[in-house]
């Protein structure tokens, strides 16, 4: 009889000592579910601001331009009036990875209002640059009149960044 005792008492200790470590267990991915569940991950990147370089005019005429920044912070647009042989503008576009995960630049898409012959636009290649969280990278963007005449013309320049999240 007291090997019966001592078996149920076994049984009944073991399921007790069971119970309480499914209980921590429980306290603890709780609490991990929660402290995982505020601190989601992020993805974003963002064009942060637009750098006027240099200024060249090709004669007394002064070049006149304009940027900012649009659609959700993923276009640059340029407005420039080109008015002499020669003239030349510099920008430097930076792009932000604001987020919490690593991106990579995986296209430029360019549109503009006016003939390619007119004016001659040259960036650095950024395709397949990986930007990793909290860094910024610059686009260095040069418009440059060429050698024909030219009479004083509105341009309308904008430069988008196609982004994507890399694991």
């Amino acid at each position: 009889m007291r090997e019966k005792i001592k078996l149920e008492t076994t049984i009944i200790l073991l399921l007790s000592i069971t119970i309480v470590f499914v209980g921590i267990g429980f306290i603890y991915l709780s609490m991990r579910y929660n402290s995982v569940k505020k601190t989601k991950e992020k993805y974003e990147v963002n064009i942060t601001k637009i750098i006027k370089g240099n200024v060249i005019n090709g004669s007394n005429k002064h070049i006149t331009t304009n940027s900012e920044i649009t659609d959700n912070k993923k276009t640059a647009k340029f407005s420039l009036n080109l008015k002499n042989n020669k003239d030349s503008v510099s920008y430097i576009i930076v792009i932000k990875n604001t987020g919490s995960l690593s991106a990579q630049i995986d296209n430029i898409i360019e549109r503009t209002n006016y003939s390619k012959d007119l004016v001659t636009i040259k960036y650095n290649d950024i395709v397949g640059e990986v930007i990793e969280p909290g860094d910024e990278i610059e686009l260095e963007l040069n418009v440059l009149s060429p050698n024909k005449n030219i009479l004083s013309k509105d341009f309308i320049y904008q430069i988008t960044i196609l982004t994507s999240n890399i694991n």
